[in-house]
């Protein structure tokens, strides 16, 4: 298996920029007042919690503005109720992409993501139509300058119970579990190694090689300026 590809690291390059430009701070916001909603404010109980609040943490999202989040989610006064959606489509080249929604307005959602999935060529489809051709994984990324000896650290991932794969770029290890074995995972890793990012992913079966990277570059880039979308999956 090899899930990841350079649109993952293009993603999190944009996201560092979109940080300070202001742009990616709410969608930190609404992935912890989501998984608050989902499973309570407490981060040692709720994984899901967890997870929203280390990716907020790696980006300098500040302290106060997680536990506001916290608060929201958990509060019974906040009105908003936030759900998470899936949907599907086809992009540029034939691509395949699922994308993740945490929005307070199902409708509003679709509407941006329709109109914007069609006006950079492509179409959205029904469910089930694309997520077959995808694997829902636990996904762990450690920056390659936290490890010191990575021969030693390739054999004491192959003893770890749980690890299903990993592979690496020039920045990153990618280490992939099933959902089940993430939370334990993780945390054995956790013991020795600085974990950069910790979630479940949408990892392709089968990746496409394309031949106009800029027009998909800029039809993933259009979706991910829409408020509402917290991930998106691609088999490239």
């Amino acid at each position: 298996m090899s899930g990841h590809s350079k649109w993952d690291t293009i993603r999190r390059k944009k996201e560092l920029n979109d940080l300070k430009k202001g742009k990616a701070f709410t969608k930190f916001l609404y992935s912890i007042v989501h998984a608050t909603k989902e499973g309570g404010p407490n981060p040692k109980s709720n994984f899901l919690l967890k997870n929203a609040i280390d990716r907020a943490k790696s980006f300098n999202v500040s302290t106060d503005a997680i536990n506001k989040a916290i608060e929201k989610g958990f509060s019974n006064k906040s009105s908003s109720q936030f759900m998470e959606c899936l949907y599907e489509a086809y992009g540029p080249e034939g691509i395949l992409v699922i994308i993740k929604c945490i929005t307070d307005n199902k409708n509003r959602a679709i509407s941006n993501l329709r109109s914007t999935i069609e006006r950079n060529g492509g179409r959205i489809v029904d469910n089930g139509t694309l997520s077959w051709q995808f694997q829902r994984l636990g996904v762990m990324t450690i920056k390659k300058d936290n490890v010191e000896d990575f021969d030693s650290f390739e054999i004491k991932l192959i003893d770890i119970q749980g690890v299903t794969d990993y592979e690496y770029d020039d920045d990153y290890i990618y280490i992939y579990t099933e959902v089940k074995d993430l939370k334990a995972v993780s945390a054995t890793i956790e013991k020795n190694y600085s974990v950069d990012t910790i979630k479940i992913s949408m990892i392709p079966k089968m990746k496409i090689e394309v031949s106009d990277d800029q027009k998909v570059e800029r039809f993933i880039e259009a979706i991910e300026e829409l408020d509402d979308v917290d991930d998106i999956y691609l088999n490239i």
